[in-house]
């Protein structure tokens, strides 16, 4: 019995069971945005601050101009983080189920280029399932290496000493019908960045009703305190979506939370829990050996 046969009766629709490509995690419509795919290892800029007649604190900004306060956390996320891990905690509606909550353990860099353009440190994110695990125990994703390919260590104990680490497409249909977003649109800049877009067009449209709701203890994020932004929308978005909670660490101003409704519908949540900023990584963290061990 060769490892070809394997794969394919052992492993029958790993991509179905990897509910990790998600991500992006804080996700309006992207028919809405009317933009193109915003892919991780693009590296997008964040949108230059507006000119205030006077200073104004980020909850200032929250109250009075909900969309600069969103582009003042892409500024202040991309001149300070490099590097984070955290607990991941979501649950999604994918076509109409609502699945299971999963808390999965995430390390993640920011890709990184010199003045030349070149790249110095890859896009890279690894996720280890704690709750909510599917058919993968651990994945591993690194910008222009593997061939361009996710890699996933079977969650079956059996599978795993035939086939230690499989290899899927980001993209692949089997794995996209149980993610809303691929591994490439990861991570607290790009979710950000997706809502910037969506607000800005909404607002360009008219139709931009966000709220204050002010400084709230986030029960998911073990109380800690977040600048709360709630906006209802004018009409139905992606997956019927008509409501969304955004949520800024008062400490670090970094969006780490978000819900999105349909009605009295979860679409999906997404918290970055237990966010350490800059760590000192081990320089095998983002290896195939790495994940399987």
């Amino acid at each position: 019995m060769n490892q070809r046969f394997l794969f394919r009766f052992l492993l029958p629709s790993f991509g179905a069971g990897i509910l990790l490509l998600v991500f992006l995690v804080y996700a309006p419509a992207r028919w809405f945005i009317g933009d193109p795919v915003i892919l991780g290892v693009q590296n997008v800029d964040a949108p230059e601050a507006k000119i205030q007649t006077q200073p104004k604190t980020f909850e200032d900004l929250c109250k009075e101009d909900p969309l600069e306060a969103i582009a003042e956390s892409l500024r202040i996320y991309k001149a300070t983080v490099n590097k984070y891990t955290c607990n991941l905690v979501k649950q999604e509606c994918i076509k109409g189920k609502l699945r299971d909550r999963e808390v999965i353990y995430c390390q993640f860099q920011e890709h990184k280029s010199d003045e030349n353009q070149e790249t110095t440190q890859p896009f890279a994110v690894t996720m280890r399932w704690l709750e909510g695990k599917g058919r993968a125990e651990a994945t591993l994703y690194v910008e222009n290496e593997h061939d361009g390919k996710l890699n996933v260590v079977p969650a079956n104990p059996l599978a795993r000493k035939f086939v230690p680490v499989a290899k899927r497409n980001v993209n692949d249909p089997e794995v996209m019908e149980t993610s809303r977003f691929p591994i490439t649109e990861f991570g607290i800049y790009n979710g950000t960045m997706r809502v910037h877009k969506a607000w800005k067009a909404v607002q360009a449209r008219g139709e931009f009703k966000p709220e204050y709701l002010g400084i709230l203890e986030v029960p998911e994020l073990n109380g800690k305190k977040c600048y709360t932004i709630r906006r209802t929308s004018v009409q139905p978005e992606e997956d019927g979506q008509t409501l969304i909670i955004l949520y800024f660490d008062v400490e670090t101003k970094l969006q780490i939370g978000s819900i999105l409704y349909a009605g009295e519908n979860l679409i999906g949540s997404y918290f970055f829990k237990d966010l350490v900023l800059n760590p000192d990584l081990p320089e095998d963290t983002f290896t195939v050996d790495a994940i399987k061990k």
